[in-house]
């Protein structure tokens, strides 16, 4: 790439969102100290300074400000030059100035928290002191309107839920190091609400891929999650953020039957009502396909799809109108019906009336859940069902698992998976290999099993149960 001095921030031919990344410079710290030291830093500062367009591109979109001021203010050298100090402060009060004028009170959620914090780290770098009051108590007010009364985040994705409790973490110890006490105590309590919240969502070590988002490093999420916590109970209903976590024997489910996000901006929620996940001994069985790229086009689209989920899709429509990047038209409404403990078994019920408008039906889903697996039973409920009309239920298999036609198995465990209509007929999975997110601009292809109803049908059941796999003969002692 050459010297920081003749970097090209503009990226041409790269992808929107690594334009972003590049210029949050959350990398540049670790990456440039380790190379150049504060001379390397002092030169990218320098370089980008003297080569921006004010207010140009997406260099200046007030979130990638938002984040490169935030980087901005940590890149500070003792080492560096009187002419380098004199740059870092102005590149920071420029970007204070522009950002304060532009906060996204018209998206809120993870972006507006994101600019607050920002003006709460500029003001604390410049030495202002009354102004820094005023910031983290505005940062404050913001984010605990955003953090729900379960301790979620808004936006409903446990990737920005980890994000936004980061921020909290940030600026609970900005708050203290510049005295504002009252504000770090209050901003403690929000993080502790979130992380219990994380704990609830996350069985294992891993986040669930549930909406938009990129998980966290490992490193990152070891950060968050404590490292001594208590088992999971059987049965965990975060209300508000609309999730039903499950734990049966050695399985265990998390349950979507809630809001596709918050109804003045679901932009980074997919169509998925009522879908779910589930582990067998901490290893994933079924998955979300998570989100690989926010770029509009076919892969933004099936990924925010509702047969890119573990879930009903009537009419080959989407469950709520998803469409281009983040927009959302029509939604589902979503309803936890019935939870029933007996014993070492589960049975949770819930509906969505998100083709109600097209085709006058609600979906309503009952999973029966226990040691030995899970059924879960699908209905429609409201007019007939056209002959016509495609009903379909959804199932993703973890990349790691091989389908043989009866059952998904790895070198560990197996899992039979079967399937009846409502006159207790079996059903085949028609199957194909459909795209798995691992990372940004990166997939993985995984078993697709799609469940066809028969014409007019209004129910069919599916079963998961383990068992034990079949060995090859070479794997005999």
């Amino acid at each position: 790439m050459g010297p920081p001095a003749e970097w090209d921030w503009t990226a041409p031919g790269a992808s929107r969102l690594w334009r972003f990344h590049l210029n949050y410079w959350d990398w540049a710290h670790e990456t440039l100290t380790h190379v150049g030291g504060a001379g390397l830093l002092e030169e990218l500062v320098t370089g980008w300074w003297g080569r921006t367009r004010y207010g140009q591109g997406d260099e200046w979109e007030p979130y990638v400000v938002s984040l490169r001021l935030w980087s901005l203010c940590g890149l500070w050298n003792r080492d560096f030059s009187p002419a380098g100090h004199a740059t870092i402060i102005s590149a920071v009060s420029t970007q204070q100035h522009y950002l304060s004028r532009r906060l996204e009170w018209d998206v809120r959620g993870n972006h507006l928290i994101k600019n607050l914090k920002a003006l709460c780290g500029a003001a604390a770098f410049l030495g202002e002191r009354d102004r820094f009051s005023d910031e983290i108590g505005r940062a404050y007010n913001e984010v605990s309107r955003q953090v729900l009364r379960d301790g979620g985040h808004e936006e409903r994705s446990p990737s920005y839920h980890a994000q936004v409790l980061l921020d909290v973490i940030d600026l609970r110890d900005l708050a203290r190091a510049m005295g504002e006490t009252a504000a770090a105590d209050s901003f403690s309590e929000l993080a502790a609400a979130m992380t219990q919240w994380l704990c609830s969502m996350s069985p294992g070590d891993v986040l669930p891929a549930v909406n938009d988002g990129f998980p966290p490093s490992p490193e990152v999420l070891d950060l968050l999650l404590p490292g001594d916590r208590p088992p999971a109970p059987t049965v965990t209903v975060l209300g508000h953020s609309g999730y039903a976590r499950v734990k049966t024997g050695e399985w265990e489910h998390l349950l979507d039957v809630g809001p596709i996000g918050p109804p003045h901006n679901p932009g980074h929620g997919h169509a998925d009502s009522l879908s779910f996940l589930s582990w067998y001994s901490g290893m994933p069985v079924l998955v979300d396909t998570g989100t690989s790229t926010y770029d509009a086009g076919t892969q933004r689209a099936y990924e925010r799809s509702t047969r890119a989920h573990n879930t009903v899709e009537v009419g080959s429509r989407d469950s709520s109108e998803v469409w281009k990047s983040f927009r959302v038209g029509r939604r589902a409404t979503a309803s936890l019906d019935s939870l029933d403990v007996m014993g070492d078994r589960v049975t949770v019920s819930a509906s969505h009336d998100g083709y109600q408008v097209s085709h006058q039906v609600s979906v309503c889903r009952t999973w029966d859940l226990g040691p030995e697996g899970l059924q879960i039973t699908d209905r429609l409920q409201g007019r007939d069902v056209d002959d016509r009309t495609t009903v379909l239920t959804h199932l993703h298999l973890h990349p790691d698992l091989v389908w043989d036609g009866s059952r998904a198995s790895n070198s560990a465990d197996a899992f039979t998976v079967t399937c009846q209509d409502e006159a207790g007929e079996p059903l085949s999975a028609e199957v194909r290999m459909s795209p798995v997110a691992t990372g940004l601009n990166r997939v993985q292809e995984a078993v697709h099993l799609t469940f066809r109803w028969p014409a007019g049908s209004r129910s069919i059941s599916v079963t998961i149960d383990h068992c034990t796999p079949i060995k090859k003969k070479e794997d005999k002692p």
